[in-house]
């Protein structure tokens, strides 16, 4: 039943959008690219996510911080900002919501069809690209998978919906992600950040 709510949610919520311009017209739990993460949390407690998780190997310009409270569709959001910027621009925003249970990752699969047909009807002049499978580099036993629907808008933000499917091995929570990035960020991620 929670599910069924849930699905409900994400899909109302996404059709008030319909037809959105550009990403900034798109919002996770209320945030979009270029809001600052201070009209959301204290400057204590985006410190304190950030200071608490894992930052990139090789660059830290941008870093992470991960919420858990006060969500109203996902079980998690991830934000990006810039390390020592004061405004706290957000610069990436995801929304993640967990399959705890290993066998489930087929319902993970069908949300992402749900949610890409929602994007589908905001974003009609952006086309998607769809990658299945793809092995995680964060595993170096090849066993955990991603799958992905991209949308890469003119000015090089983009939208991305994952199922990620984690091996046993590694021990992390399937689960699938909704995220917007705006240009900046996408480009030290590929090139920077490993």
């Amino acid at each position: 039943m929670k599910r069924l709510l849930l699905i409900l949610i994400l899909t109302l919520s996404f059709h008030s959008l319909t037809k959105a311009e550009d990403i900034t017209d798109f919002e996770i739990e209320g945030m979009s690219i270029g809001d600052s993460a201070l009209d959301f949390y204290s400057k204590e407690k985006i410190n304190t996510q950030i200071n608490e998780f894992k930052q990139y190997p090789k660059s830290e310009y941008f870093v992470r911080g991960q919420f858990y409270k006060n969500l109203k569709i996902f079980d998690a959001l991830i934000i990006h900002v810039k390390k020592n910027d004061k405004k706290y621009k957000i610069y990436s925003v995801a929304g993640v919501l967990d399959y705890e249970n290993k066998k489930d990752i087929n319902k993970c699969y069908e949300k992402m069809k749900l949610i890409n047909n929602d994007i589908k009807e905001m974003f009609p002049a952006i086309k998607s690209k769809k990658t299945m499978n793809i092995k995680h580099r964060g595993d170096s036993t090849g066993k955990s998978t991603y799958s992905t629907y991209g949308y890469n808008f003119k000015t090089g933000d983009g939208i991305l919906i994952q199922c990620y499917n984690w091996s046993e091995d590694i021990g992390y929570t399937n689960h699938l992600r909704l995220s917007m990035s705006d240009t900046e960020f996408r480009k030290w991620i590929r090139e920077e950040a490993y």
